[in-house]
C-alpha cells in the first residue's frame, strides 16, 4: 500500500467502484482496492477543499475520473524585523 499524508484517519468510505476514500488530518486520498494511491488532495489543491476534513461521503460509484490536484496556494511575506532591547 502507498503512504498517504497525515497521521490520523478521521473517516473513510468505499465507493461502488471499490475505491477507498480516506480523510486524514492532512489530506483526502483515494486508493484502489489493493491500496495503490490514485489521487490525493491537501487543503487548497481541490476546489472547495479549504480546511480540515471530518467526514467522507461517496454516492454510488463515485466520479469516474478523479480531478488532478492543482498547486496549493502560496504567499510571499515581505517585511522588516526590528528588535528592541531593554536593559
Amino acid at each position: 500500500a502507498d503512504a498517504i499524508q497525515g497521521s490520523t484517519i478521521s473517516d473513510l468510505a468505499i465507493d461502488g467502484s471499490g475505491r477507498v476514500w480516506v480523510a486524514t488530518d492532512r489530506a483526502l486520498a483515494v486508493l484502489d482496492g489493493s491500496g495503490r494511491l490514485l489521487s490525493e488532495w491537501t487543503a487548497g489543491t481541490l476546489p472547495g477543499l479549504t480546511g480540515k476534513i471530518v467526514r467522507v461521503a461517496v454516492a454510488g460509484a463515485g466520479p469516474e475520473r478523479l480531478p488532478a490536484p492543482r498547486p496549493a496556494p502560496s504567499w510571499n511575506l515581505v517585511g522588516r524585523l526590528v528588535l528592541y532591547k531593554n536593559d
